[in-house]
This record gives C-alpha cells, structure tokens and sequence, in this order.
C-alpha cells in the first residue's frame, strides 16, 4: 500500500483556478469601494466649503470668490496650477480639486478628480442658476467626457460608469459640453 502525502498536480491547479476567480470577481469590488471612500471625503470636504460660503455670503451680503474669505480648513496648501479655467480660487490635493466659480448671478463650487481611472469626474454644488432651479445647492456627481482643452476631461470614462457605477447617482442632464450630471448617492 503507497502512503502518498502530497497533493496531485490536477489538484494545485484546481486551487490556483479557484483562486484566481475569487480575485477576479473580488479585485473591481475592492477598487469601487477604495474609490466610493475617497469620493465620500471629497464629497464631506465639498459640503463643508458649501456651508461656509453660504455662511460668508451671508454674514457679508457679497459672494466669497476665495477659499481665504470662507471659515472652512482646506487641507491643501497649493493653489492649483490650472487657476485660468474661469475659476476664482481652487485649492489641489494629491488627487482631488476644490475650485470656486463666481460669476454675476451664480455660483459653483466644485471637487474633482485631477489623477487616476476616474479623473474629470467629482461633484458639483450650483447656486442662482436659473436653468438649474430644481438642482440648485444640491450636490451633483458630474463626468467631463469632452469639452474644449480642459485638462481635467477624460473622455475614456463611459457615461454613467463613475456617478452611476461608483457613486450610485441618478441622472440629472447632460450640458453642451458632453458633461454628465448625476443627483449624488
């Protein structure tokens, strides 16, 4: 009688096959839920700039067009590199955008993605935008696909596949910019 110790070949190979699926299926899991946490602080950050700049507009009647007028700690020093794009003051991380929009009539404050799969995706907050009266101060998951030479788009990202796919948001509209518009999840 042999006393066989081991495992057959046939059998590692049927763990290592069992293995590598569980990854397969496991791994874009894992990568959705690291990407919906830093969005998640993002999005807590971008609440925070919007509670103080509707604090400072009304404290001092004037629209805040700076993160140094607003009572709120942005944890990035660095202005950001690409100030030029109609924005009145942005703020960069490692990985994310804070930027403000002052116009005449209205506002937006915005957080985005600046590096990664899913960079030009992120939120927005809109304030006195007519056309925008049903989704005025509320938070928007927006993708940039194509638009003039903003180094932010990135049209590799399909419709749908951040604001729906990681965040979960239902569509809003879609500007003339190819820009998709989600109500944040």
């Amino acid at each position: 009688m042999k006393n066989n110790k081991g495992f057959t070949l046939v059998e590692m190979m049927v763990v290592v096959v069992i293995i590598g699926i569980l990854v397969a299926i496991a791994l874009p899991q894992y990568r959705r839920t690291i990407e919906r946490s830093k969005a998640a602080q993002a999005l807590t950050l971008l609440k925070a700039i919007e509670q103080a700049y509707k604090f400072a507009y009304l404290k001092n009647g004037t629209r805040p067009k700076t993160f140094d007028e607003l009572d709120v700690e942005i944890p990035w020093p660095k202005t950001s590199s690409f100030l030029g794009y109609n924005w009145d003051d942005a703020k960069e991380g490692p990985d994310w955008v804070a930027e403000i929009e002052v116009r005449d009539n209205y506002t937006l404050l915005y957080m985005h993605r600046k590096t990664g799969r899913y960079k030009g995706a992120g939120f927005l907050i809109p304030f006195d935008l007519p056309q925008w009266q049903a989704v005025n101060g509320i938070p928007l998951c927006f993708e940039r696909h194509s638009c003039t030479n903003n180094p932010y788009d990135d049209s590799s990202l399909a419709e749908g596949e951040y604001c729906q796919g990681i965040m979960q948001g239902e569509f809003a509209k879609l500007d003339q910019c190819s820009r998709a518009y989600y109500l944040a999840g």
